[in-house]
């Protein structure tokens, strides 16, 4: 078993993950700054935390280094040169210049050990699948022509990627750029393909993913068609070329060209694209693994280290030609993007189609709103439900979730309750505590709707629109007033809790929650961006360790309008619903609402 010190716990994240999953590994020490993420990191995998190179013990067999190199402006060429010198294998993460690696490799072999760049994308599940089908083609008939398009930050692996699904690397030669914002034309030849590459030269140094306006495309052209890497993750799709026999009467039916029975393009199996979460959870650690053993593999058959380090040598020197090509990167520092869903994309109405926001984090929903409901919601809303009219009619609830408030409701009220829930697993959860509680067995009925498609009785009692109207432009809350107007009398409460966000506004991941199940140990961070001039983006992470190791994560991302108690009063008004108490607790608004007399029918 060799121990790991993990240098760096942003990206490192995933080397942890793959160290502890890997059978000959163990992660000993995190040589990090000492900032919260740091410590729970080292905790989580049972690991020291140090603050220092000089505090890293000996034993420590292999280094992974997950920080900026020097041509990011980062100590990370520094630090593993360091180690290096003690005599530790070193797998550090790209980028690295090569005049530095140059210097890494020849220290690894002055004192016999190893240094790899880790390249990561080669070894993405998707990418070995392109990769492997490109030499299957390339066995029937040569590259005619190669198209790309990509972000600067990823040049490296995307040129490393290229000469792998091309064959090789050499010949090559670099043309003259052309720009024109956001993108730079430029021609390449990587093994003597023509390569045709946009692109988006601009930079933001702090977030370089999360402010790329395209991710890599990669598309390699044959006489018989073409094979496209749609994104790094995926899909690896083969389109068959069009070529119809000569003109006459069968033209189109066949013969001696294309099968006009075949698809006109095909996803490779096992490379259909899967949620982020999958990406961070299964993905990233998965092709970290392949590069350990890569290292595992150079220190069991004493490999030279400049035997070793030999093609990531030439593809980061034709990098750097490739980026003086490109010249520097414009700096950039724009504003959070606003992210269409898919919804929008597609045109499909949320009643059509089913809103599946919630369905990813289902299962640790109640982790996160149990003692908000418990302490904080529930009581304010069973004292407003007390002036509640004694109708035979049930109260509504829309979007009960897993109903944590609606069996509180229920037991504190007696009343029967409506509660629908878009979301199948969510309603799952609520079903399971309604069935296996004989009081709401006879008062809660479950149905399946959003807020603008559920059935509603005649009357409602009351209505709970608790964490709902968020998620509903000013538009769709029109609509739902204008669906809740005729249930409701004069002395009808309608409770609406709003998230304590009146304004876009960032804030920072932080954990929540975390709670031990048995041997599971489940963590809860959340953190918002501003999301345009009227939202935020919420960001929850749920990870689950056992034993000091991760073993899955989900990321599930929802925007909210910062609407206030007022904002939602504005478009109420228009039905003869106003705001008539703030029953606003702590940081969390909720508002009583009601239809004026004279608008009562």
């Amino acid at each position: 078993m060799t121990d790991v010190l993990l240098c760096g716990t942003n990206f490192g994240r995933f080397h942890a993950a793959a160290v502890a999953e890997h059978p000959r590994l163990r992660l000993t020490h995190v040589l990090a700054r000492g900032s919260a993420q740091s410590r729970r990191l080292a905790e989580e995998h049972g690991a020291t935390l140090v603050t220092r190179a000089d505090e890293v013990p000996d034993g420590v067999g292999l280094a992974c280094v997950a920080v900026g190199s020097g041509i990011q402006g980062g100590p990370g060429t520094e630090l593993a040169m360091a180690l290096l010198e003690r005599g530790i294998a070193v797998l550090q993460e790209h980028p690295v210049h090569p005049d530095e690696l140059t210097r890494l490799v020849r220290a690894a072999r002055a004192h016999g050990t190893v240094h790899r760049v880790n390249l990561h994308y080669r070894n993405v599940a998707a990418v070995r699948e392109f990769v492997a089908a490109a030499g299957r083609v390339r066995a029937e008939q040569p590259v005619r022509y190669v198209d790309v398009a990509c972000p600067v930050h990823l040049l490296l692996p995307v040129i490393d990627v290229i000469a792998r699904a091309v064959g090789a690397l050499r010949p090559h030669a670099v043309g003259e750029a052309e720009a024109s914002a956001p993108l730079t034309a430029l021609r390449l030849t990587i093994g003597g393909a023509p390569v045709w590459m946009r692109v988006q030269n601009q930079l933001s140094p702090a977030e370089r993913d999360s402010h790329a306006l395209l991710w890599p495309r990669i598309s390699l052209g044959f006489d018989g068609g073409t094979l496209t890497l749609a994104d790094l993750h995926g899909p690896v799709q083969w389109a068959p070329r069009l070529h119809l026999p000569p003109s006459g009467i069968d033209r189109f039916r066949g013969g001696t060209g294309t099968d006009p029975g075949s698809p006109t393009m095909v996803t490779l199996p096992g490379t259909e694209p899967g949620p982020f979460s999958e990406v961070f959870a299964r993905r990233w650690p998965e092709a970290i693994r392949i590069a350990l053993d890569e290292v595992l593999d150079d220190l069991d058959r004493g490999r030279d280290a400049l035997k070793a380090a030999a093609p990531a040598l030439s593809v980061t020197r034709l990098w750097r030609e490739v980026a003086e090509a490109l010249g520097p990167p414009e700096p950039i520092d724009p504003a959070a993007p606003r992210l269409i869903g898919l919804d929008a994309v597609t045109g499909a109405p949320s009643a059509a189609s089913g809103w599946d926001g919630y369905d990813d984090e289902a299962e640790f929903f109640d982790l996160a709103a149990r003692e908000h409901v418990r302490t904080r919601s529930a009581p304010r809303v069973l004292e407003a439900l007390r002036a509640m009219p004694d109708l035979d009619a049930p109260i509504v609830e829309i979007g009960a979730g897993t109903g944590l408030l609606t069996e509180l409701v229920a037991r504190g009220t007696g009343a029967r309750i409506w509660a629908s829930e878009p979301s199948g697993p969510m309603r799952a959860a609520l079903f399971a505590r309604v069935v296996d509680s004989p009081d709401l067995t006879g008062l809660v009925t479950v149905l399946d709707g959003d807020a603008l498609g559920t059935e509603l009785p005649n009357r409602a009692r009351a209505v709970l629109l608790c964490g709902v109207l968020g998620h509903l432009d000013p538009a769709e809350q029109d609509r739902l007033w204008a669906r809740l107007r005729p249930r409701l009398t004069s002395r009808t409460p309608v409770l609406v809790e709003l998230m304590g966000l009146s304004a876009p506004t960032r804030v920072e991941s932080t954990e929540l929650a975390a709670v031990r199940l048995g041997e599971h140990r489940y963590r809860w961070e959340w953190g918002a961006e501003p999301d345009g001039a009227d939202g935020v983006r919420m960001r929850s992470t749920w990870s689950v360790h056992r034993r000091g190791r991760l073993e899955r994560s989900v990321t599930t991302a929802h925007r909210w309008r910062t609407d206030s108690l007022a904002g939602i009063a504005e478009v109420s008004r228009r039905h003869g619903i106003r705001l008539v108490a703030d029953l606003s607790a702590s940081s969390t608004p909720l508002g009583l609402f009601r239809l004026d007399e004279g608008h009562a029918s």
